[in-house]
């Protein structure tokens, strides 16, 4: 069920034109000014409060700091940096009131304090869409300074540098007309030659809520070059931020763009939400009236002329890599932050570090999972700022490189880099862990409503159909929080994400889309029916592992059994349950590949139907049927059966055979002529290209063969038999992405260990000798029959399989080899898998492919 293709949102969407009144925005630093003027002469309510305040403000209020001699004997005044300046130049002030000071004169000791506030005002030049940015508010400890004058600190002949912060948000950015009032206390001092050097703690809160703290910022008094010296090995740290385990090794844009650079023509329509224009049309939203606040900030705090790379799969990670450009004007308003500085603010270059991530949240597409966002900081992640050096006049531009660390859906669409900001090639700043978020404006539906149905909110397929749940709502899926996918009654009814396994998630996760649901809840309807998108990526991992370049045969059939798997719990199965712990498993199934098909860079549609409902004495049996397409053409089909069981049940499995031990072909023929015993994971030689045909084994996740033994002429059907094994590990990597709540080997992997064993075969049979270059494909035209009675699980020590060749075929442009398998966990028969098969291709087939 869904909602009408309009786009969601409670809030009102504000156009891209919005502005305030034009002097706001044409020249900030004269309507900023203006507005200090109007407060100036509001004084007399400020003069009434404590002595000590107002003495503060009597020093906030001169024009100038008293002159001083330079080293020559010249004139000098007190330079101030990160804007803390008088009322003759207000732009990069923020601080309206001081509230409290605390702290004896003369002495510096921790414990003292300052709380001040700041007054957003209305259509304040630097706000987007009435959005303080995060500089700003980092920029409020400027208050620092005013305490330390409060304390005695002698202003003549030094400057104020801030050396070093770790903030960390934890809500929203404030917004235009809101207060905000922040704290600071020193926590130590220090002197470095003839420089004080301060720490500090801060919070930042509007209202009663905490939207900022640092728990260990630095800054320092003195000469700028003195209280700099040293601080360039400090570009070489790297962030501290742990990925979630639950979210893919790697990150699938939502859309994708061959943009690999942006020019400043490019970087004006992002400040217009130009989207579409820039990056493709798959990124145009306007006709649903959906995400106008996307968009990079087209003020004067704008710090990006040009993108000068963009590599989707650079980094260290593999995440990304960006760089940028910024001209640096000599007369810019941002060396007139403070009397006598012509120092660029450490939390501007800050600002457009953070920018150059908004960019790479848009080129990814991360905004289309809602129908009406906004950028903020990454909630509860801290950053390390590290100021290096100074953006003085002489410096021609400033330059910034962000190396993508992370890059997930999950809490909320977020970009985490380590960045180091140059100017003219020397680092004068290092952010490490610093993150962009893409959240809902407040009141955003982002899910379903309280009757269940999903309102429209904004993503659609490339045929345009609109989007039932989107990619943002199955990766909350595969980590328990069915909520979003499902909506909160039907969610708490079934106790999703506890007592019922979660889909999968993570590398295993073959949904991204669910485009349609014809069903409800509770009523079980045969040819109840769902659509699913999956795209597959063509540098996903799966590609790089296989020992080809084509889809392994388990990726077949995860993205129709998870799928099958969503509908039964979409449908509401496990609501029949609602006191038990239940464990959902695939008890057999039968499909066919239709048709050779590349799916590298291709959208895979599948549809899902509810063939059959069977509950019984505390279990439920529900059986699927499904189809595969792409570009609308079927390549894959067949059904499935599901059942769900109690704890209970599970502990008491007997296996294939009723709980007798069946032993296998190898155990009953010990010895046959022609054995030999292969090891395949100690030798390298099966995961480098073979000799003549160029055929190898899959590595990586993928190496599911430990050693093999071969006995050409053998098995049930005399025409060749495998017999195999795997050892098992309580840490091998599919235990927790597919099930972090029910620990299991998926059985798919059991069969491509099976495909595994018989690729082995050939090769070592040498029956694809005579065939030139070629590489192992999933069969076509092949129905395969499996069937589950037990699982791998963290505890089982080995898994042991075989194989019997049932049929050797040769037709024109390929050799097909097709067996009879059986998999042991210890002391019982599993998996029956009937005509697994293997086909051999010629290479010349597989070029290049893109994303289309």
């Amino acid at each position: 069920m869904s909602g009408s293709p309009e786009c969601a949102s409670t809030s009102s969407p504000t156009s891209p034109s919005r502005s305030g009144p034009p002097l706001a925005r044409e020249n900030p630093m004269v309507y900023q000014r203006d507005l200090v003027a109007t407060a100036v002469g509001n004084r007399a309510l400020v003069a009434a409060q404590a002595a000590v305040q107002q003495r503060l403000l009597e020093r906030l209020d001169r024009l100038a700091p008293p002159a001083a001699a330079n080293s020559d004997g010249s004139a000098a005044r007190v330079v101030v940096d990160d804007g803390v300046r008088s009322q003759d130049s207000p732009l990069y002030r923020f601080l309206s009131r001081v509230i409290e000071v605390r702290g004896e004169p003369d002495r510096f000791d921790p414990g003292a304090s300052i709380t001040a506030e700041y007054d957003v005002p209305e259509h304040a030049w630097y706000t987007l869409d009435g959005v303080v940015p995060a500089g700003v508010v980092v920029e409020t400890t400027q208050c620092v300074l005013t305490l330390l004058e409060h304390l005695g600190l002698n202003r003549d002949g030094g400057a104020y540098r801030l050396l070093s912060a770790d903030p960390v948000f934890h809500g929203r950015l404030p917004r235009e007309g809101q207060t905000i009032r922040f704290r600071a206390e020193t926590t130590g001092f220090d002197t470095h030659g003839g420089s004080l050097l301060v720490r500090f703690a801060f919070r930042c809160h509007v209202g009663d809520t905490l939207i900022m703290e640092m728990a260990d910022a630095r800054a320092g008094f003195g000469a700028p070059a003195e209280l700099l010296t040293g601080r360039e090995s400090l570009a070489a740290r790297h962030g501290r931020h742990r990925r979630d385990p639950r979210a893919p090794t790697k990150f699938k844009p939502l859309e994708r763009s061959d943009r690999v650079d942006l020019t400043g023509e490019d970087i004006d329509q992002l400040t217009r939400g130009e989207l579409a224009a820039v990056f493709g049309r798959y990124w145009d939203q306007r006709a649903d009236g959906c995400n106008p606040s996307i968009r990079l900030s087209g003020s004067g705090i704008r710090m990006l002329d040009e993108i000068t790379t963009i590599d989707r799969q650079g980094g260290s990670r593999g995440f990304g890599e960006l760089s940028a450009n910024r001209v640096v004007d000599p007369n810019g308003w941002y060396f007139h932050g403070a009397p006598g500085s012509s120092v660029m603010p450490a939390t501007l270059l800050a600002e457009g570090a953070a920018q150059l991530l908004q960019v790479f949240a848009m080129y990814s597409g991360m905004h289309l999972v809602f129908p009406d966002g906004e950028f903020q900081p990454a909630f509860d992640i801290p950053t390390g700022v590290h100021v290096l050096g100074q953006v003085t006049p002489d410096v021609g531009t400033v330059s910034y490189r962000a190396d993508i660390t992370d890059a997930t859906l999950i809490p909320r669409p977020t970009v985490v880099a380590d960045v180091t900001v140059y100017a003219d090639g020397r680092p004068v700043l290092r952010m490490t862990d610093a993150a962009v978020q893409v959240r809902e404006k407040p009141g955003t539906p982002i899910g379903p409503d309280a009757n269940g149905v999903m309102p429209f909110l904004g993503r659609r397929n490339h045929d345009g159909e609109a989007t039932h749940s989107n990619e943002f709502h199955l990766a909350l899926a595969g980590i328990g929080e069915f909520a979003a996918a499902l909506g909160d009654e039907l969610s708490a009814a079934a106790g999703f994400g506890n007592r019922v396994p979660r889909t999968p998630g993570g590398d295993y996760q073959r949904f991204d889309r669910i485009q349609h649901f014809d069903g409800n809840p509770g009523e079980f309807t045969e040819d109840s029916r769902l659509v699913t998108e999956y795209d597959s990526a063509p540098e996903w991992w799966y590609y790089l592992d296989n020992g080809a370049p084509t889809m392994p045969n388990f990726v077949y059939q995860e993205i129709a059994l998870q799928s099958s798997l969503l509908l039964g719990y979409l449908l509401g199965g496990p609501l029949l349950f609602p006191e038990d712990d239940l464990y959902v498993r695939n008890l057999d199934g039968y499909a066919t590949l239709t048709r050779p098909v590349e799916l590298r860079g291709k959208t895979v549609r599948q549809e899902t139907v509810l063939r059959s409902h069977l509950p019984g004495s505390g279990v439920l049996l529900q059986r699927f049927g499904f189809r595969l397409f792409a570009d609308g053409e079927l390549f894959y089909e067949g059904q499935t059966l599901y059942g769900y069981f109690p704890g209970e049940w599970l502990k008491h499995q007997r296996g294939l055979d009723a709980g007798k031990y069946r032993p296998s072909w190898l155990e009953e023929h010990p010895n046959p002529a022609g054995m030999h015993t292969l090891p395949i994971r100690s030798d390298d030689r099966w995961f480098r290209p073979q000799p003549n045909t160029g055929l190898r084994l899959a590595s990586g996740r993928l190496h599911l063969v430990d050693e093999v033994t071969v006995v050409p002429g053998g098995g049930a059907f005399g025409k060749g038999y495998v017999h195999g094994t795997r050892a098992i590990s309580p840490d091998d990597w599919y235990f927790n992405v597919h099930n972090d709540l029910d620990k299991v080997m998926p059985g798919t992997l059991g069969i491509e260990s099976l495909v595994q064993a018989l690729q082995v075969y050939v090769m070592d049979t040498g029956l694809a000798a005579d065939m030139g270059r070629v590489v192992f494909e999933a069969p076509v035209g092949v129905q395969t029959r499996w069937t589950y009675r037990g699982q791998i699980e963290p505890h089982d020590k080995q898994m042991t399989f075989e194989l019997s060749i049932s049929e050797i075929r040769r037709e024109p442009g390929r050799l097909l080899v097709i067996a009879h398998a059986n998999v042991w966990k210890p002391g019982m028969r599993i998996y029956e898998v009937n005509d697994i098969a293997v086909e051999v291709r010629p290479a010349d087939a597989h070029e290049e492919v893109v994303w289309q």
